[in-house]
């Protein structure tokens, strides 16, 4: 996620100015400046401010584990 972090200036030239390559610069320019508007770290990605409660993995429909688990193994009688 993290890869080709660079200033503006840096950037290549591009061969052909796609819809999607100028919605994100958009978009990530948006996100910029209210960040220096309101603060560092004000608007993010998927990070919700609080956590109301914790999300644990239902284990329901858990595949068996014959493969590692010798107490799994299918025996045929």
């Amino acid at each position: 996620m993290l890869l080709g972090l660079q200033p503006r200036e840096g950037e290549t030239q591009r061969l052909f100015q796609d819809a999607l390559y100028l919605k994100d610069r958009g978009l990530m320019e948006a996100l910029d400046s209210l960040n220096e508007k309101y603060g560092r770290q004000m608007v993010r990605f998927g990070w919700p401010m609080k956590r109301e409660k914790t999300w644990r993995m239902s284990r329901n429909y858990l595949s068996p584990h014959y493969t590692s688990n010798i107490e799994q193994i299918l025996r045929v009688s």
